[in-house]
């Protein structure tokens, strides 16, 4: 439903600047057209042991940029990670933490927040 679509925006510092992935429906659908699978799917193959293909990491990681960044950026962090593969490494949560999120559903979301949800008990 798209009311429940919950944006995430997942900031990461590259060299010393700092770029932004967040996924909504204008960068799901861009995601879809650019790689012919279905957001589900490409869902079901990051969420399983058979991953998938890096060229559809890549796409992954462009079009969470589109929200934050101009194309050039986009492409400058792309051509970066093909320089040098391991810049992947630095980036790819924050990629695929901004494209996972707002597919799942709140009540498991509400059960998954990490960041200070829960209150010590005071002595």
């Amino acid at each position: 439903m798209k009311a429940d679509l919950k944006n995430s925006v997942q900031k990461v510092k590259l060299e010393g600047k700092e770029y932004c992935f967040e996924y909504d429906f204008n960068a799901y659908s861009e995601l879809e057209d650019e790689t012919g699978c279905g957001v589900y799917q490409l869902y079901a193959g990051m969420t399983s042991n058979e991953g998938i293909s890096l060229k559809k990491s890549l796409a992954i990681l462009g079009c969470g940029m589109l929200k934050h960044h101009s194309a050039e950026e986009i492409q400058e962090v792309l051509a970066k990670i093909k320089e040098y593969p391991g810049l992947w490494l630095k980036v790819k949560e924050y990629a695929v933490a901004a494209f996972l999120l707002p597919l799942l559903p709140p009540e498991i979301l509400e059960k998954t927040r990490i960041k200070g949800t829960s209150k010590k008990k005071e002595k």
